[in-house]
């Protein structure tokens, strides 16, 4: 398991001064990101299963927003958020306020539960 912590996307184009999200979690082809939008007040983060699902969860109660993801890909994914919702608040934070995430690693403790 490949485990990446609020680091930029390696897509981005370094050249930019901001970052335009974060891979906060990756498990094989499952990938866990947060976009920095100015359009969604309510922090939460997106799963990405390949091309082929795609979801948005609410950071504080891991609620579905909007999208769709079969159970199998995104129970992993929602049970470590669950873990780490502190440090998701404070990466969309960190984001939203523009800030450069790429050499962040999870602000809250290692063993919150």
């Amino acid at each position: 398991m490949q485990l990446l912590f609020a680091v930029a996307d390696e897509d981005a184009n370094r050249d930019r001064v901001f970052v335009t999200k974060a891979v906060v979690h990756k498990l094989e082809y499952i990938k866990m990101i947060i976009l920095p939008d100015q359009n969604h007040e309510r922090p939460h983060f997106h799963i990405h299963y390949k091309t082929e699902y795609a979801a948005s969860y609410a950071i504080d109660t891991l609620e579905l927003l909007a999208g769709d993801m079969p159970m199998k890909y995104k129970k992993q994914m929602l049970q470590w958020a669950s873990r780490k919702q502190k440090s998701l608040l404070l990466t969309w934070n960190d984001l939203k306020a523009g800030k450069d995430v790429r050499k962040l690693v999870l602000h809250a403790d290692d063993n919150e539960e």
